[in-house]
């Protein structure tokens, strides 16, 4: 488990150095230091955003904004607090400083959605900074009966307030050989969202994806300003009647970036809670196939049978 207060850069991987497809890295990428900044290369792949073909579904939208806790703090200021209601299981970030997250996040392109009673459904992990309205999304999706799983990388806004450019990838072959190595035993990715002074704009958020191929961080969204108070890591289905042939979901190595000390380190507890959109939505884990539970590696995982 990397924790990056006090790292130094021989920790991670060398920058601008390919890492190639079938290496297995156990070194990580260095986030983003505000006291020495490298600028993210562009989007590499413009020409692959389905985000005007194949928009986020309100629904999956709105309720990320309608079930974020207000602005009431917990007890000590505690950098997590717990979802009192919605249609997610995960935690919440709390912090007043919050400058950025990083993750790292299982892709499984190959995952395939079960049949189930109504459509679409959805399988989602959002990661959103704290103080922000803007993060990544790993969607999967099955629109009807007759339909293919797509699996989905994409940037999201998540509040009001703000403009800027989103992106919504299909997690292919080619993605994968990009933006995915194995860790940890399955093919995996890095993003980051950070605040940056250096755009357009003065400052906004940067979405952003470790190219393994180029040895860079690549930013796939942009939001200028945009403020909100908590920040989001969830997990979340929509539609999920049949609780077999999903894999264990697993996102790790979540740290958070002050903005004050300008420094990453791990959050200091998790809380874990549940919360429904739909009713549906919670038997898999009412009726214990399924299990969220906080992990050592500071993260958590969705374990199925």
């Amino acid at each position: 488990m990397v924790t990056f207060s006090g790292s130094s850069a021989s920790d991670f991987l060398p920058y601008g150095v390919p890492v190639p497809a079938s290496a297995r890295p156990t070194a990580y990428p260095e986030p983003y230091d505000p006291r020495h900044p490298r600028p993210p290369v562009p989007n590499t792949q413009p020409e692959m955003n389905l985000s005007d073909k194949l928009p986020i579904p309100a629904f999956l939208r709105d309720s990320i904004v309608k079930y974020r806790p207000s602005s009431t703090r917990a007890a000590g200021g505690a950098l997590f607090e717990r979802i009192l209601s919605g249609g997610y299981t995960g935690f919440v970030f709390d912090s007043t400083n919050g400058a950025g997250v990083y993750a790292l996040t299982d892709a499984d392109a190959d995952l395939a959605m079960p049949n189930a009673a109504a459509y679409p459904t959805d399988v989602t992990i959002t990661l959103v900074p704290p103080a922000s309205c803007f993060g990544t999304m790993r969607w999967s999706t099955r629109p009807a009966a007759d339909s293919a799983t797509t699996n989905l990388f994409a940037t999201v806004l998540v509040c009001g307030g703000g403009t800027g450019s989103n992106t919504i990838e299909k997690m292919d072959a080619a993605w994968l050989d990009k933006y995915a190595r194995t860790y940890d035993g399955k093919p995996s990715y890095f993003n980051q969202v950070i605040k940056m002074f250096t755009i357009s704009c003065g400052w906004g958020w940067s979405a952003q994806i470790y190219n393994f191929n180029l040895g860079q961080w690549e930013e796939k969204g942009r939001l200028c300003h945009g403020s909100a108070y908590y920040g989001i890591t969830l997990f979340d289905t929509h539609n999920l009647t049949n609780c077999s042939h999903l894999p264990t979901s697993r996102q790790r190595s979540i740290v958070l970036l002050n903005g004050s000390t300008q420094t990453w380190s791990p959050p200091p507890s998790f809380l874990v809670a549940q919360g429904w959109d739909y009713p549906t939505d919670k038997i898999c884990f009412t009726s214990g196939y399924y299990q969220f539970v906080a992990t050592a590696s500071n993260g958590w995982e969705v374990r199925t049978p």
